[in-house]
């Protein structure tokens, strides 16, 4: 089945910015599946890998028969268009289309950046009439990809599930929140207080120990009647003890509930200084819109007299062609054109003749022509 583009995993090598030196290609396409005449959806991994397990791949896309009047875009979570940028593989010549991320070096290696081969969840692209839905889930992973995983939640992803800019959605930024100002730090608040009790009296357990005890007060074992067996009466011998220590299971679980509270107001901090930043510079942009407003409005008084005047004129220039117009169709009855008349109510007969006051228009699409109140047409009906 041929479809409108074809979609793959590809590892980019870059000599320098916008310069490629090659692209592997994956073996495997990722099929499109139909949903509708002109939509389609794939699904994808994260942190995917080229066929041979060790070059890491991002995801691409080779549109059949391109029209440069339309460039391929993300589609944001605003609706705002994010456009991808096109390479050039030096020995295929195919294009192919990949995310326009930053640049980034990595052991010594430049390449460009692609969030979308980090996060799970949906992201849309369209080109033309073709829209296409990106479906990622996530896959087994090693150490140093989980470690990936971790960096980018500290980093960016409270940042993705807030910003409204992004073209990655997850059902997340789908749901209602209420307003964590109050509920979220009432808990908080009340989790805190828990902790400080538990701290003020911890769990703890005696652990048995060995250590040297004076003679007559050692709790003997049996490295105790070694020691008598073979150095004889002393005045310190090994025997049992005892130590208090904390480390229990209980208290091992509220050190991990505390560590992840601390990640999250941590995580929850940043966050809030980026939009905080973010809102001051929106509402720097909008206080400098604000003052450029003028407080009063001048109007010169001569251009408005003349315009006034010239509307007039030409209001009663168009209401003398209309009546003469309208009085051509009477002078010519034989004419092919139509004269809409609606007669609104009867006046006073005289002799034969039956009079009627109403409102005339040529076609049917015109208003009712408005006859000044010396003007009027007479109708005689054959």
């Amino acid at each position: 089945m041929l479809y409108p583009f074809e979609a793959k995993y590809i590892s980019v090598n870059w000599t320098a910015e916008h310069n490629v030196r090659s692209i592997i290609e994956s073996r495997d396409i990722l099929e499109p599946k139909k949903t509708d005449e002109y939509q389609y959806f794939i699904e994808a991994i994260t942190y995917s890998k080229i066929d041979d397990g060790q070059k890491p791949g991002q995801l691409a896309f080779h549109i059949s028969d391109f029209d440069d009047s339309y460039l391929p875009y993300f589609i944001k979570s605003s609706g705002d268009r994010e456009f991808l940028v096109s390479i050039e593989d030096p020995e295929t010549h195919k294009i192919w289309w990949i995310e326009a991320g930053s640049w980034k070096k990595w052991n010594g290696k430049l390449y460009r950046d692609s969030p979308l081969c980090r996060y799970a969840g949906e992201a849309k692209i369209e080109f033309g009439n073709v829209l296409c839905r990106i479906k990622i889930r996530s896959l087994s992973f090693s150490y140093e990809e989980l470690d990936l995983y971790i960096r980018d939640f500290r980093n960016d992803l409270w940042g993705l599930i807030l910003n409204d800019d992004s073209y990655i959605s997850a059902a997340a930024k789908t749901q209602n929140f209420k307003d964590p100002k109050e509920e979220l730090f009432e808990y908080l608040n009340t989790f805190t207080k828990f902790v400080q009790n538990l701290l003020i009296n911890p769990k703890k357990e005696l652990r048995e120990s060995r250590s040297l005890q004076a003679a007559e007060k050692v709790r003997p074992i049996p490295r105790t009647f070694m020691e008598i067996a073979t150095k004889g009466q002393s005045k310190l011998l090994t025997g049992r003890a005892y130590n208090e220590s904390y480390d229990v299971a209980e208290n091992r679980y509220v050190y991990a509930i505390v560590n992840r509270i601390s990640i999250l107001l941590q995580n929850l901090s940043k966050v809030s200084e980026q939009r905080g930043e973010s809102y001051k510079h929106s509402f720097a942009n909008l206080y400098k819109r604000l003052n450029d407003f003028s407080a009063t409005i001048e109007i010169d008084k001569d251009v408005l007299e003349s315009e006034v005047d010239d509307l007039s004129k030409k209001i009663i220039a168009e209401k003398s062609q209309l009546e003469g117009a309208l009085l051509k169709q009477l002078q010519h009855p034989g004419s092919h054109s139509t004269l809409v008349i609606r007669l609104e109510y009867r006046g006073d007969d005289y002799k034969n003749w039956m009079s009627f006051w109403g409102k005339a228009k040529l076609r049917l699409e015109d208003d009712w022509h408005e006859f000044d109140k010396n003007s009027s047409l007479s109708f005689m009906f054959m």
